[in-house]
């Protein structure tokens, strides 16, 4: 059954649905799920941020979902769909996308079911630069974000917790395909940049070209037209002459060149006025250069902050290889000085050994009777022992 709140958002009722959002709270967060008949598979979920999308409801009424429920960005639908998908997919509002991207920047590398991103939903749409590069910036934070968290896991394992590399190595994993994501990201956007240029530069080649021509038109009416005007005075001249005698039919053909000098003059404001059309055409082809100027830059400094990223991640990448170089090299070394001392102290306790059995093995003479202490001193001059000994003869 929907909640009150969905059936709100179906209906419209964008006020109405901001208040039950702060009064239930709770349904913000509760799923709305249809079922087929027989209620063996969902046929459809979603949250009431995804609804308000789809309703195309207004950005205050988006705000006060995410106010209420700010992880509903990250959330998918029944297709894997999150919030972001969705508005690029069915609204082209600026304002609601760029509320949702700055509310969750990661969203933009998230993968429906389809493996899309929200930007593979903006096909043979025209955006603004900047919404553009609103996205390009949320893609650089998304990846400073997923560095910073390497850096600390490489500093844990620094520390003593050198036993996590399983763990270590699903993060860089995980990084890797970020990386991948933020290129082909990047890619779109100046495959995007591209379209747009190439639509304008063609609709100001459009727009000159028909200036042109109805500029050509134009001149080339006024030009039969005074050619007209010339031949039907030339005409009426010679039949007045004919007619009348030469006092009324120079009076009529100077009033026909008076005619003609007044027409003469509206054909040169009517060029004045083209020639003000062509300059405000120039000037809007200036203002569409610039534009594109503008874009171009844009794209570079895309471009530049791409380079950067990417020299980051590869500079990472080679200090963590360095790092786990020394800690083995390390290892290395203390295992075979513990080798060396081993064996050393082996060799010593054997040399003693010796010793001892040696000084077992010796005898005194027969015709004397050893009552006294043996003491054995090493000789500091020869390194040869010498023993010495007290004895109490009894003969």
């Amino acid at each position: 059954n929907p909640s009150v709140l969905y059936k709100l958002l179906d209906a419209g009722d964008w006020d109405s649905a901001q208040e039950r959002c702060r009064s239930y709270p709770r349904e913000v967060r509760t799923w709305i799920v249809r079922h087929e008949a027989s209620k063996s598979s969902i046929l459809w979920k979603l949250l009431p941020l995804h609804a308000a999308i789809i309703f195309k409801a207004p950005v205050a009424v988006l705000r006060t979902l995410l106010n209420q429920y700010p992880d509903a960005t990250s959330l998918g639908d029944d297709h894997g769909m999150t919030p972001l998908h969705l508005a690029f997919k069915v609204n082209k509002d600026e304002d609601v996308l760029e509320l949702l991207i700055l509310h969750c920047p990661e969203s933009i590398f998230c993968r429906d079911r389809k493996n899309r991103t929200p930007i593979d939903y903006s096909k043979g749409k025209e955006y603004s630069t900047k919404l553009m590069g609103l996205y390009a910036d949320a893609a650089v934070t998304s990846v400073k974000s997923l560095q910073n968290s390497r850096e600390e896991t490489r500093d844990e394992k620094c520390s003593g917790n050198t036993g996590r590399e399983s763990d270590s190595s699903t993060q860089e994993s995980r990084i890797q395909a970020i990386a991948e994501d933020y290129e082909k990201q990047m890619t779109k956007l100046k495959n995007i940049y591209e379209e747009r240029i190439t639509v304008l530069n063609e609709h100001s080649r459009l727009a000159r070209k028909k200036l042109v021509i109805d500029s050509q038109k134009s001149i080339r009416e006024l030009k039969e037209k005074h050619q007209e005007e010339i031949e039907k005075v030339r005409k009426s001249a010679q039949k007045e002459e004919a007619n009348r005698g030469g006092g009324k039919l120079a009076h009529n053909f100077g009033r026909m060149i008076e005619q003609y000098r007044s027409e003469a003059k509206q054909a040169q404001a009517d060029n004045e006025m083209l020639l003000t059309i062509v300059k405000g055409m120039k000037a809007f082809n200036e203002e569409l250069t610039s534009e594109v100027r503008e874009i171009n830059e844009d794209q570079k400094e895309l471009q530049r902050l791409f380079s950067i990223q990417q020299e980051e991640l590869e500079s990472a990448q080679a200090m963590r290889k360095q790092l786990l170089r020394t800690l083995l090299e390390q290892e290395e070394e203390d295992n075979r000085s513990v080798g060396r001392a081993g064996k050393e102290t082996t060799d010593l306790l054997d040399n003693v050994q010796n010793r001892i059995e040696k000084l077992l093995a010796r005898s005194p003479p027969p015709s004397f009777d050893i009552k006294s202490i043996t003491k054995v001193e090493k000789n500091n001059a020869s390194g040869e022992d010498s023993i010495s000994t007290m004895t109490d003869m009894n003969r």
